[in-house]
């Protein structure tokens, strides 16, 4: 087993999704799919020098047997499609040089294919069966340049068993969508740019186990969305520039454990969870990013540290009951973190940061009490802007302080009461807007203090039938006498009370509009 070996094994599981490949000598790479009826086995052998592949797809109704043999020297593929009725065969012989075969069947219980394909440069094979329980493919594949791609969209029990030996650039790709149990063990060593990919769509049990060994540019990508236990373990040791990639979408427990060691590892792990999806991770060293999607049920917990010069993380979390968040951001410059969440009843937002040129963005679409609470100190150009959807009571408090440049914008789309205070104090260029459309009351009361400020009431009336307005400080007269008051522009103290005149007394009821 050599260099340029490169696996991409993904298993959706039914019952008995197992994966077993080796894969020897240098570069040997190769692509099976399968997503299984009851049995979809595969099992291929490829062997010879160079650029061997062979690409097969299928999807199985009873019996789909495909059985193809490619032999002779150079650039041998073969395309096949068989979408079968009752019995669709396909038997084909195909010889000399630059023969080209394409073959369409729309079949139903027994499409088996039986092609033979020899001779010397430029033929091509491609064999696509949709099948249904039984949907086994054997080839085999020998000489130069041969190209070989299976699919497989099996049932129950989708086993591939698939032996790549000889030199140089061969690839293999297998993909398992299965049912109950997915597993996938695969065991990946030799020198050079060794890459894996899996992808699990799981029932129960969809485990994944695997090992990456060796020296440089090992890459790793695995997808998981599992039932009731997707579980993930992954280790990945070596050189430079590992990483790894690892998506769950589980059902009861996501739990995602991972260890990421060396230089410049990446790590993404998104997780969409049932009841508990608790994420934990540890990253350490330099230039270190993750990245960490979480949409939880009852509590989605994040918990999280990161540390070191440069690093930046990203939190979403879409929760039920409780999605609280904490976290600490320290160390010296840029680091930026960024925390949406939609949660249920209570979404509690608490963040402190803390050193220069810090910036955080919250977004909260809460359920009946979305309280934010935010402290911003430190010097030059920090800004927050937090949007708030609320329920019943959608209460913005907030406080900036310190020295230039601090702005907020508050956007509040309420239902009963969408009350806004706001208090500005500092030095200058301090500006706040707030916009409410509320409900019943939408109520704003801002003050604003320091240099150049005026206030100015007005209030309008309309005067007796002559349609003219003017602009008073005092009561409304009327031929009966200056019109009450009402309840509210009392509490609000909006105009002065005057003593009553006498309804008798032209002069005292005109007095004020000759004024």
């Amino acid at each position: 087993m050599d260099q340029e070996i490169s696996r991409h094994t993904d298993v959706t599981g039914g019952d008995k999704a197992d994966m077993e490949s080796e894969v020897s000598d240098e570069a040997i790479s190769r692509h099976t799919d399968v997503t299984g009826g009851d049995k979809a086995d595969m099992e291929s052998e490829v062997s010879d020098e160079a650029d061997i592949s062979r690409h097969t797809d299928v999807t199985g109704g009873d019996k789909a047997d495909m059985e193809s043999e490619v032999s002779d020297e150079a650039e041998i593929s073969r395309h096949t499609n068989v979408t079968r009725e009752d019995k669709a065969d396909m038997e084909s012989e195909v010889s000399d040089e630059e023969i080209s075969r394409h073959t369409d069947v729309t079949g139903g219980d027994k499409a088996d294919m039986e092609s033979e394909v020899s001779d010397e440069a430029e033929i091509s094979r491609h064999t696509d069966v949709t099948g249904g329980d039984k949907a086994d493919m054997e080839s085999e594949v020998s000489d130069e340049a041969i190209s070989r791609h299976i699919d497989v969209t099996g049932g129950d029990k989708a086993d591939m068993e698939s032996e790549v030996s000889d030199e140089a650039e061969i690839s293999r790709h297998t993909d398992v969508t299965g049912g109950d149990k997915a597993d996938m063990e695969s065991e990946v060593s030799d020198e050079a740019e060794i890459s894996r990919h899996t992808n699990v769509t799981g029932g129960d049990k969809a485990d994944m186990e695997s090992e990456i060994s060796d020296e440089a540019e090992i890459s790793r990508h695995t997808d998981v969305t599992g039932g009731d236990k997707a579980d993930m373990e992954s280790e990945v040791s070596d050189e430079a520039e590992i990483s790894r990639h690892t998506n769950v979408t589980g059902g009861d427990k996501a739990d995602m454990e991972s260890e990421v060691s060396d230089e410049e590892i990446s790590r993404h792990t998104d997780v969409t969870g049932g009841d508990k999806a608790d994420m934990e991770s540890e990253v350490s060293d330099e230039a270190i990013s993750r990245h960490i999607d979480v949409t939880g049920g009852d509590k989605a917990d994040m918990e999280s540290e990161v540390s070191d010069e440069a690093i930046s993380r990203h939190i979403d979390v879409t929760g039920g009951d409780k999605a609280d968040m904490e976290s600490e951001v320290s160390d010296e410059a840029e680091i930026s973190r960024h925390t949406d969440v939609t949660g249920g009843d209570k979404a509690d937002m608490e963040s402190e940061v803390s050193d220069e040129a810090i910036s955080r963005h919250t977004d909260v679409t809460g359920g009946d009490k979305a309280d934010m609470e935010s402290e911003v100190s430190d010097e030059a150009e920090i800004s927050r802007h937090t949007d708030v959807t609320g329920g019943d009571k959608a209460d913005m408090e907030s406080e900036v302080s310190d020295e230039a440049g601090i702005s907020r914008h508050t956007d509040v789309i309420g239902g009963d009461k969408a009350d806004m205070e706001s208090e500005f104090s500092d030095e200058e260029e301090i500006s706040r807007h707030t916009d409410v459309t509320g409900g019943d009351k939408a109520d704003m009361e801002s003050e604003v203090s320091d240099e150049e400020v005026s206030t100015k009431k007005e209030r309008h009336y309309r005067l007796g039938e002559d349609n003219l307005e003017d602009t008073l400080e005092y009561e409304f007269p009327t031929a009966a006498g200056l019109m009450p008051l009402t309840e509210r522009e009392k509490d609000e103290d909006m105009i002065p009370i005057t003593p009553q005149p006498s309804a008798l007394d032209p002069v005292a009821i005109l007095e004020p509009v000759m004024r």
